[in-house]
């Protein structure tokens, strides 16, 4: 009669712990869950913000280039500007120079 009154006390206690495993376990799963959609959110955030950071370097390269081009342009437009006033100024040597055998061919 002891030894069943031992047994049963032993199988009562093995059902308490159980039923605290489970506890543990039930409020321990949702707190892994938690953590794990925590780290994908974390990673999602990281991957948004390596995304933008991209972008604003692409943006920052095409702004970039697109100033080049522009400087590039001026520099061919100030370039062409010069060689047109370059090209009146020897016509006008030309037209003085003719002016001069001109006038020196009636003298």
């Amino acid at each position: 009669e002891q030894q069943e009154e031992e047994l049963s006390a032993a199988r009562v206690e093995q059902m308490e712990r159980q039923q605290e495993q489970e506890r543990v376990a039930a409020f321990q799963q949702p707190q892994g869950i938690q953590q794990q959609e925590s780290q994908m959110n974390q990673q999602e955030n990281q991957e948004a913000q390596l995304h933008r950071i991209q972008m604003e370097e692409r943006q920052q390269f095409e702004r970039e280039q697109a100033s080049q081009r522009l400087m590039q342009e001026e520099q061919a437009k100030k370039q062409q500007m010069m060689e047109q006033e370059l090209e009146q100024i020897k016509k006008m040597q030309e037209r003085e120079h003719q002016l001069r055998m001109q006038e020196q061919a009636r003298l």
